[in-house]
């Protein structure tokens, strides 16, 4: 596939196929609660203490408030919160303004999740595909492969469906939650990996408009700092190390061949600085709480980790996890011959 070809006009099989993923997607996503109602006749579901956490959080916003602050502690006492606002209180308001109570939040942020998933994982595909002759079947095909695959987050797509598969048939099952396809885990990564495969598809070297290329994705990396510190902090040393790929091919190519690799280092270039713009806010008050005396005590529960003994065989597990390696190889692969 030529990644330099002008991706095809979106047409009504795009449309379709969209919608597509998109039912699919959220029908995924709320099938716990279809399946609570189904047998207990009530769509609340919890599927374990995270869940609980994230509804005490989310509380707070959906009883009138516009803040967020720790759910265990007096309106009085504003200690603050550690999770993002922008991931919280916009869904706390829309499920008090269609009636629901809280305990149904879940419901929302799945429904809405599972949209969103959906659609973004299509559009990521279809830009990836869009050399192919049959470009909407190819990013269908793998859309609804990643949507429905057990192994996509992991990073070991097919054979984690066949370990469920073998399990099942033996009548166990894989954990002890209900959390077999984690990429519709709320509120992450679900409500948040959207708007990554978002930024990596307007990042594509298929998009030759450069404004357009430079607006999408510093508004996107401005959501995922806004969204979520894990994907921000990946998408920043991402886009850091191919702006660093880039600068090197400009120093070692002649003259006539710098072009390309400088507009896409200018491009990564605007784009890290744009996106670190919108997040700035974001990154200021969570230093804010992390410097806050009264988070000190929380901080301190926290788990920050343990020295591992010399001999214990978690120093060098993951250096021999040929799945590890692999990843990293599939990855590097898949980045060189897109250009």
């Amino acid at each position: 596939m030529d990644s330099h070809t002008k991706p095809r006009i979106w047409t009504r099989a795009d449309s379709g196929a969209c919608l597509l993923c998109v039912a699919v997607s959220a029908l995924l996503a709320v099938a716990p609660h279809l399946a609570v109602w189904a047998r207990y006749g009530t769509l609340e579901y919890l599927a374990d203490d995270d869940d609980v956490l994230y509804l005490a959080i989310a509380r707070i916003p959906y009883h009138g408030e516009n803040v967020l602050r720790d759910p265990f502690c007096s309106r009085e006492e504003q200690v603050p919160c550690l999770f993002a606002w922008l991931q919280f209180v916009p869904l706390a308001k829309l499920t008090r303004l269609l009636g629901l109570p809280p305990i149904l939040m879940a419901l929302v942020w799945r429904a809405l999740g599972g949209v969103l998933f959906g659609g973004s994982l299509y559009v990521l595909f279809r830009r990836l595909m869009a050399g192919t002759r049959r470009p909407v079947a190819w990013a269908l095909g793998c859309s609804l492969i990643g949507l429905s695959d057990a192994g996509f987050v992991g990073g070991r797509p097919l054979i984690v469906n066949w370990g469920f598969l073998m399990q099942l048939l033996g009548g166990t099952v894989p954990a002890g939650k209900p959390d077999a396809l984690a990429q519709y885990r709320v509120v992450t990564p679900l409500l948040n990996l959207p708007f990554l495969l978002l930024l990596v598809a307007a990042l594509h070297p298929s998009v030759r408009d450069r404004r357009k290329a430079v607006l999408m994705g510093a508004g996107l990396l401005g959501l995922c700092f806004l969204l979520y510190f894990f994907f921000w902090t990946a998408a920043v040393v991402a886009l850091g190390g191919y702006l660093v790929s880039q600068l090197v091919l400009v120093w070692g190519a002649s003259r006539e061949r710098r072009a390309e690799p400088l507009r896409r280092a200018q491009v990564a270039a605007a784009v890290l600085t744009g996106g670190m713009l919108i997040g700035a806010p974001q990154v200021y008050s969570n230093a804010q709480t992390f410097a806050d005396v009264r988070y000190r005590p929380i901080l301190e529960r926290l788990s920050r980790g343990e020295r591992v003994p010399p001999q214990d065989p978690a120093r060098w597990r993951y250096a021999k996890n040929i799945w590890a390696w692999g990843k990293i190889a599939i990855g590097a692969a898949a980045i060189l011959v897109a250009g």
